[in-house]
């Protein structure tokens, strides 16, 4: 697919130029750009490869933004296999039969993606719900398809070296990891366990029920809600709803999700946010979560903030803190880049911008500077995009200020004003805390590699050949000076007022001592000058 859409000297260069048919380049996509030519690719190779696209569409610090546009295009949306095929995969989950446990099962789906679809169904006690179930199959064509990834991913960085600057293997291996939790139900299932945790309190939120006896890893049998999808027609104007309440119960989900719990629903979208009667709102699709430590948590509080006043050396601490250790990047240098960036949009007001934009502009910003940030960051990013383009459907004027500080004030734990809370004092509190923290396991962690037995430490010297260089020669220079001076004592001590052969008043013994001590010494000489 990729050369009939353009790609042949790719193949070439990755010596898979052999394997391409005469059909491939029939396709005429040059008036195309590369981007749209790759995913047009995507979405001729299916679904895997829809779903590799969608998640690269959420890291524009790792890929050029023409394709991040290109693979946000990307739709997970295919026609259901047929009911018979269903049959076979509840069949396999119940073995007396699926009518033994569903008083009714609608064969007509109700939603249909690449890896699963979705039928109503009524259990025997009368309780309506859902059932998402695994298309046949799926996983041994996502398995193949990885493989396929992997091979084509190794062959770009082994032929293609410009190619390794954008990781290929680490995306793929990256995806591969997200993919085979989506797989498995009993991981969503888990995940609407623990969500259901953290809304218990909260009457204004809903959470379907999971039924753990009916599910495993390929069926997901769930309490149907009421209401409407936001995606759906009239789902604001239902009896009892209200607006600008309702968006207020979402945003404090959202952030009661980021900054409380640590775990955020990482596909948020109209689809999966349901509106419910008495402005509730009710969250499905749990199969991709994000899940934030406690530092991670931290440092997005002080982003938002750091954002608000524009301490833009703030931000590019808490990006540096974050990556994995280089030394390569020069925070100074980030934080001028960072400012040139992000200043323009500020002294308009904030409700006229998007923060999770400006924050996916940063983390671009930031790989530029050889700041990788951690997949599940990337994805809250990606999460507040949405979440702040859902809120404007409800309000255009939204604000999302309000809420950021809100729930970043509360999480640092502090009761003074936005200026204070950015004080010297405050910052450099939370930083010795944190290293004091982290101190003892670390120093614990390496007197266990210096115990073992087998322990061996790598020191890497610069410049360690012009120290080779350095020593030989001073080697040297202390082995002649150690012959001259042999032979110079020698010539000395064989110094004898009576010999009978005498040279200039010396004995020519002695003289010829001190003549080899001379000339070793100006034959050292030369050379060493040379």
């Amino acid at each position: 697919m990729f050369a009939k859409n353009g790609f042949q000297d790719v193949a070439q260069k990755i010596r898979l130029n052999s394997f391409i048919s005469s059909w491939s380049s029939a396709s005429d996509t040059s008036h195309l750009s590369t981007a749209q030519r790759v995913r047009l690719s995507f979405e001729e190779l299916g679904p895997t490869f829809i779903k590799l696209g969608q998640l690269l569409a959420t890291r524009p610090d790792v890929i050029p933004q023409d394709y991040v546009n290109e693979f946000r295009r990307l739709q997970d949306s295919i026609p259901p296999v047929p009911f018979l095929q269903i049959e076979e995969i509840l069949n396999q989950q119940f073995p007396l039969g699926y009518k033994k446990v569903f008083r009714e099962f609608s064969e007509t789906a109700i939603g249909s993606a690449s890896i699963a679809q979705v039928h109503r169904a009524v259990l025997m006690d009368g309780t309506p719900v859902v059932v998402k179930i695994q298309k046949p199959h799926v996983s041994e064509i996502i398995d193949d398809d990885i493989r396929i990834m992997l091979l084509l991913a190794d062959l770009c960085e082994d032929y293609i070296p410009e190619s390794k600057i954008f990781n290929p293997s680490g995306m793929v291996n990256e995806f591969s990891r997200s993919i085979s939790l989506e797989t498995n139900f009993v991981v969503e299932a888990n995940n609407l366990k623990r969500f259901q945790e953290n809304f218990a309190d909260n009457p204004k939120v809903k959470i379907p029920q999971v039924y753990l006896t009916h599910s495993g890893p390929k069926i997901l049998v769930m309490e149907e809600l009421s209401g409407k999808s936001m995606n759906s027609a009239g789902a604001f104007e239902q009896d009892g709803v209200n607006r600008e309440a309702l968006m207020k119960v979402g945003l404090r989900a959202y952030f009661s999700m980021v900054f409380k719990d640590g775990l955020f629903h990482g596909d948020l979208h109209g689809g999966n946010i349901f509106v419910l009667p008495d402005n509730r709102l009710g969250f499905i699709d749990f199969g991709m979560v994000g899940r934030l430590s406690r530092k991670t948590q931290m440092s997005i509080a002080s982003m938002f903030m750091a954002l608000m006043v524009e301490d833009y050396d703030r931000l590019a601490y808490e990006y540096i803190e974050l990556a994995p250790f280089n030394n390569r990047t020069e925070r100074q240098a980030l934080a001028q880049d960072l400012r040139s960036i992000l200043s323009p949009f500020f002294g308009l007001n904030l409700n006229n911008v998007n923060m999770g934009k400006l924050l996916l502009e940063s983390s671009r910003v930031a790989a530029k500077h050889h700041v990788v940030l951690p997949s599940e960051l990337m994805m809250f990013f990606k999460s507040m995009v949405t979440i702040e383009g859902l809120a404007r459907m409800v309000q255009d004027d939204f604000d999302m200020l309000p809420f950021i500080q809100e729930f970043a004030k509360d999480l640092l734990k502090t009761k003074v004003t936005t200026t204070e809370l950015f004080s010297d004092v405050s910052f450099q509190f939370k930083e010795w805390s944190s290293l004091f923290e982290s101190l003892p396991k670390e120093i614990k962690t390496h007197l266990r590699k210096i115990n073992q037995p087998d322990f061996a430490k790598t020191v890497e010297i610069k410049d360690i050949k012009g120290l080779q260089v350095t020593l030989y020669q001073t080697g040297r220079l202390v082995f002649i000076g150690l012959i001259v001076s042999a032979l110079t004592l020698a010539g000395a001590m064989t110094i004898d007022t009576t010999a009978s052969q005498m040279v200039y008043g010396i004995p020519v013994l002695s003289m010829t001592m001190f003549g080899l001590a001379g000339l070793l010494f100006v034959l050292f000489f030369l050379k060493k000058n040379r």
